[in-house]
């Protein structure tokens, strides 16, 4: 039950593989630069509240340590984000 692929019928796969590449990399671009745009508008508000807490004092301790592990993780999910921005480009 095994078929060969001819050229023809390659020739027919390398187009429909490019036509879905082309449709769908617009669309995983812009999906892919809003993430990075929102997460970093989340860690702008992590930084702010951060220097808050540092300035102001007279904050549970808790706070000192769970800022500074959203902050570093919300840098490790732009990292990963740029690079598959990255992946998708080339």
């Amino acid at each position: 039950m095994t078929q060969e692929i001819g050229g023809e019928d390659e020739k027919y796969i390398r187009i429909a593989e490019k036509a879905q590449r082309t449709s769908l990399e617009p669309t995983l671009k812009a999906f892919l630069l809003i993430s990075i745009a929102a997460s970093s508008i989340v860690l702008s508000i992590l930084g702010i509240l951060a220097y808050v807490a540092l300035t102001v004092g007279g904050v549970p301790t808790f706070i000192y340590v769970l800022l500074p592990l959203l902050i570093a993780l919300e840098v490790a999910i732009i990292a990963t984000l740029v690079r598959a921005l990255q992946k998708a480009s080339g």
